[in-house]
C-alpha cells in the first residue's frame, strides 16, 4: 500500500440520503438568527458504533461550509486521520439553494471564523451543492471483502486557505474502517478503492 493514499473522502452523505437512518428525521422546531434560518432534526444512523442512538442533526441557511463528498484525501500515517481539500460553498456569490446545508452541529458552533476580514475556518457540512443532476443523485453502496478506510469529514472545523484568491478548506477528517460504506459522488468510487 501507497505511504500517502487518496481517498474519496466520505461524509457521511449516507445520513442524508437516509440510507442508514432507521426511521425519517423528525423536525424539532426552527429559529430564524439574522439572515440565517436553522432547523433542528432529531435522527438515529448517525453514529456508526450505535446506529439506533438518537442525535440531532441542524439544518442552516446562509452559512459558509466546506463540501468535502468528493473531495481528495491523504491519509496521514500514524494518526488516524487525512488531509481533505474541500471546496466551500455558502458564499455570496453561489446560488440560494447551495446556500443550505445539514451537520451535526448547532448554528453556534458551526458559525465560520473571520481574521482580518477573510474566512479563517469552517464546518464541514452536507448538502447537494456539488451534485449537477439533482433529479439522478448518484448513490453507491459499496461493500468491500476486508474493512477498508475512508474519510469521515462530517462537522470537522477545517482552515481556510486561499489558491488564487479562491477559498478552500483543509480538513483534518478521522479515519473510519468499515466493510460498508454509502456513497454520495461519483460512481466509480467503488471500482477505485476494491483496488486497495
Amino acid at each position: 500500500m501507497k505511504k500517502n493514499l487518496r481517498l474519496v473522502a466520505l461524509l457521511c452523505a449516507s445520513a442524508v440520503a437516509g440510507n442508514l437512518y432507521s426511521r425519517v428525521p423528525k423536525l424539532l422546531g426552527s429559529q430564524q438568527i439574522g439572515d440565517n434560518i436553522e432547523y433542528t432534526y432529531e435522527v438515529s444512523g448517525e453514529n456508526i458504533e450505535d446506529p439506533k442512538a438518537l442525535s440531532n442533526l441542524y439544518g442552516q441557511t446562509n452559512l459558509p461550509y466546506a463540501l468535502c463528498s468528493k473531495a481528495l484525501c491523504i491519509i496521514n500515517k500514524g494518526t488516524g486521520k487525512a488531509t481533505c481539500v474541500c471546496p466551500i460553498y455558502g458564499l455570496k456569490r453561489d446560488k440560494n439553494w447551495q446556500k443550505a446545508s445539514v451537520g451535526p452541529k448547532n448554528f453556534e458552533n458551526t458559525m465560520p471564523t473571520v481574521h482580518e476580514g477573510r474566512l479563517a475556518t469552517v464546518v464541514s457540512n452536507y448538502s447537494m451543492a456539488n451534485i449537477r443532476n439533482r433529479k439522478n443523485i448518484p448513490q453507491t453502496t459499496c461493500n468491500f471483502k476486508k474493512p477498508t478506510p475512508w474519510a469521515n469529514c462530517f462537522g470537522v472545523r477545517c482552515t481556510v486557505r486561499y489558491n488564487n484568491g479562491k477559498p478552500e478548506a483543509v480538513c483534518s477528517c478521522p479515519l473510519v474502517t468499515t466493510k460498508k460504506l454509502v456513497s454520495i459522488g461519483p460512481r466509480f468510487l467503488e471500482q477505485n478503492l476494491k483496488k486497495l
